[in-house]
């Protein structure tokens, strides 16, 4: 068993992480109801949720 004072400190940017997330649902989103019925993109595979895995 790791005890925890062994561990690694990592810091981690959860406001960036948070304003990725929302850039890429945005994206999905301008994907989906704009380009695609504006034929300007063939296909649109959305990520929704992916990037939280």
């Amino acid at each position: 068993m790791v005890k925890k004072n062994m561990l690694p400190k990592i810091k981690i940017d959860w406001p960036r992480i948070a304003q990725l997330v929302l850039t890429s649902r945005m994206m999905d989103e301008i994907e989906e109801k704009e380009l695609v019925p504006q034929g300007k993109i063939t296909y649109q595979f959305s990520a929704k949720g992916h990037e939280l895995a």
